[in-house]
């Protein structure tokens, strides 16, 4: 599975867009098929 990670330039534009990527790649990770590969593919504002 491939997920967008959002890279931002300062700390608190993270506090302005949504985590959601986080949480699926740690339920992914936890709770999921333990054959599933899990990548972060940067994405630059």
């Amino acid at each position: 599975m491939l997920l967008p990670e959002l890279v931002v330039n300062h700390w608190w534009e993270n506090l302005l867009h949504g985590q959601r990527v986080q949480l699926l790649k740690l339920l992914l990770l936890l709770k999921g098929n333990p054959r599933v590969v899990v990548v972060n593919i940067p994405w630059y504002l």
